[in-house]
């Protein structure tokens, strides 16, 4: 998919831009009800968290392998950013 620069937009015929915006709204509906970030290192989860917020995703945080089972256990669907050296529980035992 072609990006397009906020000037060309007003160029594109609407019948493209009306199949365009029904595209993105399936995008949305589509996105995962809950976005898990799993990191022992508080600069990568704050960085995460502000990047998937600002796109209107909802996310928690874990420190380690074990919040992240007590979060899984209690939340379906999640999308899980896991690290794989953490302590305590690390990652390859989560999965």
């Amino acid at each position: 998919m072609k990006a397009l620069s906020l000037a060309s937009i007003y160029q594109v015929p609407k019948h493209l831009s009306n199949q365009s915006n029904q595209r993105r709204k399936i995008r949305l509906d589509s996105r995962p009800r809950n976005i898990l970030i799993v990191d022992d290192d508080p600069v990568i989860r704050d960085m995460m968290v502000d990047i998937l917020s600002f796109e209107a995703y909802p996310v928690r945080v874990a420190r380690n392998g074990r919040e992240a089972l007590e979060i899984l256990r209690a939340t379906e669907r999640y999308l899980v950013f896991l690290d794989l050296m953490m302590p305590v529980m690390d990652g390859r035992e989560v999965c």
